[in-house]
């Protein structure tokens, strides 16, 4: 397979974790590593019974910003149907998702 200039597989160096060697190796490598989106996210805390918070890191890279343009209506950016339509129209966020949860009650 050639990649073009620009391709999918060019976003991976937009990433911090292609330029240490642990990090690339877990990046690409990972015998465990799962691909997930938004909508996951919120099936799996459904399951679990947990509410989720937020989105760690999110801010720094801009996407709390596109999200707020996006959905000015959800002030605590916290609509897993809306990250999962954000994401889809952004091509997708190429980092892994640190994210917070809470047990109701």
């Amino acid at each position: 397979m050639t990649e073009i200039p620009g391709g999918e597989l060019a976003r991976i160096i937009e990433t911090p974790d292609f330029f240490t060697m642990s990090m690339c190796r877990d990046l690409l490598f990972h015998v465990h590593e799962q691909h997930t989106t938004p909508k996951q996210i919120k099936s799996d805390l459904a399951e679990l019974g947990l509410d989720f918070i937020g989105f760690e890191q999110f801010e720094e890279a801009g996407f709390n910003d596109a999200y707020r343009d996006a959905y000015p209506d959800d002030e605590s950016l916290t609509d897993l149907d809306n990250w999962d339509a954000l994401e889809a129209a952004h091509g997708g966020f190429i980092d892994m998702y640190l994210l917070w949860c809470r047990k109701p009650g």
